[in-house]
């Protein structure tokens, strides 16, 4: 990762029609874009099958780190949800053993001396587990559900008794008085303009600038299924655009009229891909600092393409017919001179949107307090008992209350879920396996059975083999050994199977 500051004098700001990128800030933009390109698929033209490991940029990680960290780049969820796992342990797809046996690798502490460690907290969030509040139900709970009439129904016997001379509504109160509330979450600065955009005006701005983007870079990595071979794609991706598109009716003008003059100045002024990424990056105001986060943002938001241009600019070979040139630098100029493009006709300003902090998502100050009074039910502490910490015992409670958040508890979820897959499953295949074999009578075989080279088929073949041992399979490659060239009948080459 470079280490160039932004300062008045750094030349990113100094890139125009006319102006030439200065050779420090040139080689600062290269390093970005190649640190950003390793987050994207590692994919190239399909040609027959493929398997693909879309944490592959992360898999140097622990498993659960990798996955925390890919959900949050790539926007999805690192585990299953809590909800999913709990109905797993109701069908005993997890069971408490498990559960503990988990816990007892991760590391534990006291928190309440001679009375509560760590291990023991989570353990009882993990099982029965805390029931999910959030700033939608708690006053409903509070007002119209029986939180304040008895006490959780799913206590275990010990822990009811616990709280047989206590009320519901008591350890509420003292719940109230005495946990903090949280702080509201600050309102988030816009990383992408189309952030800022959907925000302010609910338009989304990907689904303006991804369709023809998408339609320009399809034909452009064509490998003979198009009718026409897309015009000029012998001078690059982004000439060959700028001439294209300004024709009549080459693109859809909502939102992206201002293309047409763009690439007519970019052509006219001899802007290369680099020029024209430093120019957006000038026009929409997004500092040298900031360059590798914004443009990662803007490669991941259509990273199947951008990541298949990458694949065919690191090995041309790739394309099974068509050697094109490729270059992620061109495709991110194409992206950023539409983003200008939309950015500047919906909101007037491409700096503006730098301004825009994103509303925060919806959040109830009761929602801690809702989780410790929901914990002290499980952990069987009355309202006095309660009232009884001390100021430091009731902060590290809190504290590692906060520490087992819901991510977290879907990780220890996830560990235990996979440890029940490990004794029911691989461990009882493996002890199958170093059992003596049954010796045939014959050492001639019933069958010999070729199966594809795909775990799919694994089942199968262990199937068979287990329901008579002289039947042998064998796993070989996708076209059973036989030599074909397929063609399809408006295919101009073929392609070997």
């Amino acid at each position: 990762m470079s280490t160039h500051t932004h300062n008045g004098t750094c030349g990113c700001h100094a890139v125009g029609q006319d102006a030439k990128p200065s050779g420090e800030s040139l080689e600062h933009l290269r390093q970005v874009v190649a640190h950003a390109a390793l987050l994207l698929p590692a994919q190239g033209p399909i040609g027959v099958f493929v398997h693909y490991n879309t944490l592959h940029a992360l898999q140097h990680k622990v498993f659960e780190d990798a996955v925390v960290e890919g959900a949050k780049l790539f926007d999805a969820e690192p585990f299953l949800s809590e909800e999913a796992y709990q109905a797993e342990r109701s069908r005993q797809r997890i069971l408490d053993e498990d559960i503990d046996d988990i816990l007892n690798r991760e590391p534990d502490t006291e928190i309440l001396p001679g009375k509560l460690t760590r291990r023991q907290l989570r353990r009882v969030m993990l099982t029965p587990g805390v029931r999910r509040v959030n700033g939608v139900n708690i006053s409903w709970q509070l007002e119209e559900g029986d939180w304040l009439r008895s006490f959780r129904r799913d206590l275990p016997g010990d822990t009811r008794s616990k709280l047989h001379k206590d009320k519901p509504r008591a350890l509420w109160d003292v719940c109230l008085a005495r946990v903090k509330p949280q702080p509201a979450p600050l309102a988030a600065r816009s990383k992408r303009p189309r952030d800022a955009v959907m925000a302010q005006f609910g338009i989304d701005m990907d689904q303006i600038i991804h369709p023809p983007l998408i339609r320009l870079v399809e034909a452009y990595l064509d490998q003979g299924i198009a009718y026409w071979p897309m015009p000029m794609r012998e001078e690059g991706l982004l000439k060959a655009a700028r001439k294209i598109m300004p024709q009549v009716f080459a693109i859809f003008p909502a939102h992206l009229s201002g293309v047409y003059a763009a690439f007519l100045r970019q052509e006219s002024g001899g802007m290369d891909a680099e020029a024209v990424v430093q120019d957006a990056l000038k026009q929409l105001a997004v500092p040298a600092a900031q360059w590798e986060e914004y443009i990662t943002e803007e490669l991941l938001a259509l990273r199947g393409w951008a990541g298949m241009i990458r694949m065919l600019e690191n090995d041309v070979t790739l394309a099974p017919h068509d050697r094109i040139r490729c270059s992620i630098m061109e495709f991110l100029a194409l992206r950023l001179t539409y983003t200008v493009a939309a950015l500047q006709d919906i909101a007037a300003d491409t700096t503006a949107w730098r301004a825009v902090r994103l509303p925060p998502s919806r959040f109830d100050p009761l929602t801690h307090v809702a989780r410790m009074f929901d914990v002290a039910q499980l952990l069987g502490i009355s309202s006095s008992a309660f009232q009884a910490l001390t100021d430091e015992e009731l902060a590290c409670l809190d504290q590692e209350i906060l520490a087992c958040h819901e991510t977290e508890r879907r990780r220890l979820l996830h560990l235990a879920y996979e440890r029940r897959h490990e004794r029911s499953i691989l461990i009882p295949l493996a002890r199958h396996r170093a059992m003596p074999q049954i010796a045939s009578k014959s050492n001639r075989l019933v069958a010999q059975v070729l199966f594809c080279i795909d775990e799919r088929e694994e089942s199968i073949r262990r199937m068979l083999e287990e329901v008579d041992p002289s039947i042998e399979t064998v796993g070989v490659a996708g076209f059973f050994g036989v030599a074909i060239n397929y063609a399809g009948i408006d295919d101009a080459d073929g392609v070997s199977l």
